[in-house]
């Protein structure tokens, strides 16, 4: 029994770490999609120099 419960233990790290990698992907793209659409547009309200 509680070789099994140890097995269920290693699987929700497992799919913690998965989920956080996930979401740390998510938000890279998410910041780096926008920039993408506005360059290809040439618009100049970009992230980049002060404000």
């Amino acid at each position: 029994m509680s070789r099994f419960s140890r097995l269920r233990d290693r699987l929700k790290v497992a799919a913690m770490t998965c989920f956080v990698r996930l979401l740390r992907l998510i938000v890279v793209v998410a910041e780096w999609w926008p920039d993408r659409r506005r360059d290809q547009r040439g618009g100049s309200m970009g992230s980049v120099g002060p404000p």
